[in-house]
C-alpha cells in the first residue's frame, strides 16, 4: 500500500469515528416535551418514600397495555402434578389441561462436551415440552391455552387417570399407561353422567410443541410432520418464514392446515428428538 492510499484510509477512519458526535453538534436532537398524566399517577400510587421510583406511564402506554391480549400460558390456578417413572423416561402430568407437562429423557444429558462442563449442571437431562404453553395431549378450545380445564389426577401403579367435569353433565376422562421403549398409551373419552342427550363440544387435541431443548439447537430444525397413508409432509421454520427464493423477505405464514380423516400419525420435533402420536385409526 502506497503512502497516498494509507493517508486516505486513515482519514476515512477518523471521519467515521467523528461522524456521530459531529452530526449531533450540527443537528442537536430536540428534547422530548414533558408529559403529565393524572390517570397514570392515580394508578401508580406508592408511599412517599418510594414516590421517586414510581414509573409514570403515558396515556398512550396505558391504553395500549390494557388492550394487549392475555398471556396464553397456564391459567393462574392451583396445579397438581404426578409422575410416571419408566426405564427410559420420566413423565410429569399436570392437573391444568390433564396432559403431559414434560418428558425427561433420563439417558440423555442436557449438555455434552468438554466446553459445557462449567456451564451447566451435569445431572440435568434432556426435557421435552419443558417450555410449551400447553401440555401434551391437552384439549383446548381453538388452541387457546386459557381454555384448559382443571383435572383431578389419580395414579394407580403405572397408570395416571385425569378427570374433568364439563357443562351439561359431560366428563372428560384421560388415561395414560406406561409401556416400553419410550411408548405411552393414552385413552381419551367422554362420559355422559346426566339423563339428558348432549352434544359433544368441539375441541382441539395438542400433540406437542416443537421447541429447542438446549442452547445448541437450531430453530431451522424445528417442525412438524404427518403421514397421510402415501407420503410424509414435513413443515419446518422456513415454510412459516415464506421467504422468496429462500432469502428475500416474503409474507410470513402463521398457520399450517392439512389433513381430512387421513392423518395416520403426527409428530413435532426439534433438532434431535421427536414426539410422535399414532391413533388407532386415521
Amino acid at each position: 500500500m502506497d503512502r497516498k492510499s494509507l493517508i486516505i484510509l486513515i482519514a476515512s477512519l477518523l471521519l467515521l469515528l467523528a461522524w456521530y458526535p459531529l452530526t449531533n453538534r450540527i443537528f442537536p436532537p430536540k428534547p422530548a416535551p414533558p408529559r403529565t398524566n393524572s390517570v397514570a399517577n392515580a394508578t401508580n400510587r406508592s408511599s412517599a418514600a418510594n414516590k421517586g421510583a414510581t414509573p409514570i406511564l403515558s396515556a398512550e402506554t396505558i391504553s395500549s397495555t390494557n388492550s394487549l391480549p392475555p398471556i396464553t400460558n397456564a391459567p393462574p390456578r392451583e396445579e397438581r402434578t404426578l409422575t410416571l417413572d419408566g426405564l427410559d423416561a420420566r413423565y410429569t402430568f399436570t392437573s391444568i389441561g390433564g396432559g403431559i407437562k414434560n418428558i425427561e429423557l433420563i439417558h440423555f444429558p442436557a449438555n455434552v462436551g468438554c466446553s459445557d462442563k462449567k456451564k451447566a449442571n451435569t445431572n440435568e437431562v434432556i426435557t421435552l415440552d419443558a417450555r410449551a404453553p400447553t401440555p401434551i395431549f391437552s384439549t383446548t378450545e381453538r388452541g387457546d391455552a386459557n381454555s384448559l380445564l382443571a383435572f383431578t389426577l389419580t395414579k394407580t401403579g403405572q397408570t395416571v387417570r385425569a378427570e374433568a367435569p364439563m357443562p351439561n353433565g359431560l366428563v372428560l376422562i384421560k388415561e395414560f399407561r406406561l409401556s416400553t421403549n419410550y411408548l405411552l398409551k393414552a385413552t381419551l373419552r367422554y362420559e355422559n353422567r346426566s339423563t339428558n342427550q348432549v352434544s359433544l363440544p368441539e375441541r382441539e387435541l395438542v400433540l406437542g410443541t416443537a421447541a429447542p431443548v438446549s442452547y445448541r439447537n437450531e430453530s431451522t430444525y424445528l417442525g412438524l410432520e404427518w403421514f397421510n397413508g402415501n407420503g410424509t409432509a414435513k413443515i419446518t421454520e422456513p415454510w412459516f418464514a415464506n421467504k422468496t427464493l429462500g432469502c428475500l423477505p416474503g409474507t410470513p405464514r402463521d398457520m399450517y392446515r392439512a389433513g381430512a380423516s387421513n392423518v395416520f400419525w403426527g409428530a413435532v420435533h426439534n433438532q434431535f428428538f421427536t414426539i410422535i402420536s399414532v391413533p388407532d385409526s386415521p
